[in-house]
């Protein structure tokens, strides 16, 4: 089974449509299973995709540091730290990697909170 950013009345597979129709759905939303690359039933692309946190000179280390503990999943506040300084130091960092649509869903939750983000990139 596989499991999309959808509600009760179906499944919307474009984000910006999502936006658009329900702006607090994306918000809701904080799951979406994957299947792995190996599953013979997966169809469409099944690669790596970054979502990458570009540096600005406007939020604080404190602001980036809530985004990325409410937004990815699974993330410490120690990750979160090095995460914020490797942007600052870098210019940019790779705040998650996975299925396209996860990567699509938090590089749009971190844009939408006001953050700079890189298009999203493979692997």
């Amino acid at each position: 089974m596989r499991y999309r950013l959808g509600d009760l009345r179906g499944v919307l597979s474009d984000y910006d449509q999502t936006v658009q129709l329900n702006p607090g759905l994306a918000q809701a939303i904080s799951y979406v299973k994957c299947l792995p690359p190996s599953d013979p039933s997966a169809s469409g692309d099944r690669s790596s995709y970054l979502v990458i946190l570009l540096n600005d000179n406007f939020h604080s280390f404190d602001y980036v540091i809530a985004c990325l503990l409410k937004y990815i999943p699974e993330m410490t506040r120690d990750r979160a730290l090095q995460l914020a300084n490797r942007v600052h130091k870098q210019g940019e960092a790779v705040v998650w990697s996975g299925c396209q649509e996860l990567a699509a869903l938090y590089r749009m939750q971190l844009s939408h909170a006001g953050l700079n983000m890189a298009f999203l990139e493979k692997s």
